[in-house]
């Protein structure tokens, strides 16, 4: 809250206190200008924890962030090696054991080995 929207607020309910027809003057005149004083200064500390709470959210997205990206990408690396699971099995139970299996194996270990082909 800017200065000047503070300072209106004060004025505001130094007029309202002021009034004679306010629910608020009379007894409540001379305590006025420090019921003022302290609702502004809550006013002003509540801004304050709002501003540093706001700042510690901030920060908390911030490492989250990254952990959510490892998690994704782990998310994708689980579905290839299903992927890749329910291939070898399908060739298990439809086709020739011997070729299509080594073919399986092989392609088992590359993913496993990141992608490295061996000679």
């Amino acid at each position: 809250m800017t200065p000047e929207r503070l300072k209106a607020i004060k004025n505001m309910m130094e007029e309202e206190y002021a009034r004679p027809d306010s629910p608020y003057s009379g007894r409540f005149v001379a305590n006025a200008p420090y019921a003022i004083a302290d609702l502004l200064a809550a006013l002003e500390e509540t801004q304050q924890q709002n501003n540093r709470l706001e700042v510690k959210l901030q920060a908390s997205r911030d490492s989250v962030y990254p952990l959510s990206v490892e998690r994704d990408e782990y998310k994708f690396e689980l579905a290839e090696a299903q992927q890749t699971i329910a291939r070898a099995i399908q060739i298990y139970e439809t086709a020739d054991m011997e070729s299509d299996f080594d073919h399986v194996l092989t392609g088992m270990y590359e993913t496993l080995k990141g992608g490295e082909t061996q000679p």
